[in-house]
């Protein structure tokens, strides 16, 4: 396959950190080993959506928490919350329908992939254990 031929028309940045905050809560009391997959919250913030110099463009913010506060109980065994972010592009003669659904779908699962290693790395570093962040279906946002 050759590059420059199969080159998506949707493109975007770096991804940037924006945000991360990661605590270990050293009352926790139960066996810190074996922890488990902790239940996290993923959500995912488009802004700055406009057509301007023949592009459609947007940011996209993505973040990745396991609780909605940073406070701590007897029973969270810690506080991780990473927030990432991507300008996305795609050339103006894709519709506004292809876009927002790039946007929907495609980015927050780019950005997904920066923040799925972090989480890894920063997890592995504790005596708690590894947080491996499962791939997910952005295709089903919104359903219940």
């Amino acid at each position: 396959m050759e590059i420059s031929k199969n080159k998506s028309e949707f493109q975007f940045s770096k991804p940037i950190l924006k945000e991360a905050i990661f605590t270990v809560n050293s009352k926790y009391e139960s066996t810190l080993a074996n922890v488990g997959v902790q239940n996290f919250q993923i959500t995912a913030k488009q802004t700055n959506v406009q057509l301007a110099d023949g592009y459609r463009t947007a940011n996209v913010l993505v973040t990745v928490a396991n609780r909605e506060s940073v406070g701590l109980d007897d029973n969270t065994p810690y506080i991780l919350r990473v927030s990432m972010a991507a300008n996305f592009r795609l050339d103006s003669n894709s519709s506004e329908e292809e876009f927002k659904s790039l946007l929907k779908v495609n980015a927050p699962a780019l950005v997904m992939s920066y923040i799925r290693p972090f989480v890894t790395q920063l997890t592995e570093q504790t005596d708690l254990e590894t947080q491996y962040l499962p791939f997910l279906d952005f295709t089903r946002t919104g359903e219940k």
